[in-house]
């Protein structure tokens, strides 16, 4: 019951709208009514440029690190389920809400973002080297190809391999939650990678062009 009632409050931090709130804060606009309609960093960048999208990409990181790090600060006010034994499956289960609420928020009727950045918050706090090997890739990425979706799936699908080599990602269980990111991110990434493929897929560069 402790491990619901965690995964529930941590799905309420993450439901928190922070593109919405900052586009209609500092941009005066509905944040779901401009460019491609996406309350995340990417469509904040394109509608309101750099640096807001560095503060909705902040606090995103932030709903999916605080839960899961709570989560293992006070471990033993958690009841274990005989299925979660080890204190990073209980992290990753707590921090899973706050990505579902990013996703699914509340508050703006179910209409959220891709979950890659509060993702990445989760995973910060419970593998943080691959987690710097995902970030590495993403920046890498995006800098070559200057576009944010295709930056996100390159850091997803590095993560399960850096969690193998570089945690001791080695069981099982480890293996499992951890393919559970790129599954994630490529679910929420599926009108994107289409787009990739087609070759339609706006970059930074022509993002800027469209404000």
């Amino acid at each position: 019951m402790n491990l619901l009632l965690a995964m529930f409050g941590a799905y309420l931090i993450g439901s928190f709208p922070t593109a919405a709130v900052v586009a209609k804060r500092f941009g005066g606009v509905s944040i779901f009514e401009q460019g491609s309609g996406n309350p995340g960093t990417s469509n904040v960048y394109r509608v309101l440029g750099l640096r807001w999208a560095l503060l909705v990409l902040s606090i995103d990181i932030l709903k999916g690190y605080l839960p899961a790090r709570l989560a293992g600060r006070f471990i033993d006010l958690i009841e274990k389920d005989p299925w979660f034994t080890e204190a990073s499956e209980v992290m990753v289960v707590v921090g899973l809400g706050a990505i579902l609420g990013h996703i699914y928020p509340i508050y703006t009727k179910f209409q959220g973002g891709k979950g890659v950045a509060t993702t990445g918050g989760v995973l910060m706090s419970v593998a943080p080297y691959a987690s710097v090997a995902s970030l590495v890739t993403w920046l890498i990425t995006l800098r070559w190809k200057r576009t944010f979706s295709l930056a996100s799936l390159a850091a997803a699908i590095i993560f399960p391999f850096a969690l193998y080599f570089f945690e001791g990602g080695r069981r099982f269980d480890v293996i499992g939650w951890g393919m559970i990111v790129p599954l994630l991110v490529i679910l929420t990434h599926k009108s994107n990678l289409q787009r990739i493929l087609q070759r339609d897929e706006f970059g930074m560069k022509n993002e800027k062009k469209e404000q």
